[in-house]
C-alpha cells in the first residue's frame, strides 16, 4: 500500500509551528515600529531645535542693536531695511518660537520649543557675543542646541 499524505497529527504540528513563527514575526514587527516611531519623534524634535537655533543665529548675526530680556525669554534687535532701522523680536508663546515683524505680525519659526535662553541681560555692546540655548521637547525626548553669536553690526552704546 502506497500512501502519500500526511496524518492529522503531522498537519497539526506543522500548523502549530507556522502559527508560532507568525506570532514571533508580528511581535518583532511591533517592536520595530515602536523603535521607528521613537526615532522619528527624536528626529523631528531635533529639527525644530535646529531650525530655531539657525534662525536666531542668522538674524542676530547681522543686527545693528540687540536687547536681551532673559526673564521673559525675548530678544529684540534692529536691522536696516530700505534705509530705515526696524525692530524685530523673537519670543516664546507656549511651545512656539515666534518672530515679531515690524508690520505688526508674528511669524512662526519653530514648534515644540520648551525654552530658549539668552544672555547677557540687557543691551549688547559692540563686540559682545550673545549666548543662545534652544531646548525642544517632543515625542522622542529633548534636544538642546547651544551657541555663541557675535552680531557684526552692533554699534557702540547699543542702548534704546
Amino acid at each position: 500500500m502506497d500512501e502519500r499524505g500526511v496524518t492529522l497529527a503531522e498537519l497539526l504540528v506543522a500548523l502549530s509551528l507556522l502559527l508560532l513563527a507568525l506570532c514571533a514575526a508580528v511581535t518583532f514587527h511591533g517592536f520595530c515600529l515602536a523603535g521607528f516611531d521613537s526615532m522619528a519623534g527624536r528626529a523631528e524634535t531635533g529639527q525644530h531645535a535646529r531650525i530655531a537655533a539657525e534662525e536666531l543665529v542668522a538674524e542676530l548675526q547681522y543686527a545693528r542693536a540687540v536687547w536681551v530680556d532673559c526673564a521673559n525669554q525675548r530678544v529684540r534687535y534692529s536691522k536696516l531695511k530700505d534705509g530705515r532701522e526696524e525692530i524685530y523680536m523673537f519670543y516664546l508663546a507656549g511651545q512656539q518660537l515666534l518672530l515679531y515683524l515690524p508690520g505688526g505680525t508674528a511669524a512662526s519659526i519653530a514648534n515644540n520649543i520648551e525654552s530658549f535662553v539668552l544672555g547677557p541681560e540687557g543691551a549688547l555692546g559692540a563686540g559682545e557675543p550673545v549666548l543662545l540655548a534652544v531646548r525642544a521637547a517632543g515625542r522622542g525626548g529633548g534636544v538642546e542646541y547651544r551657541c555663541l553669536v557675535w552680531p557684526r553690526n552692533v554699534r557702540q552704546g547699543g542702548d534704546e
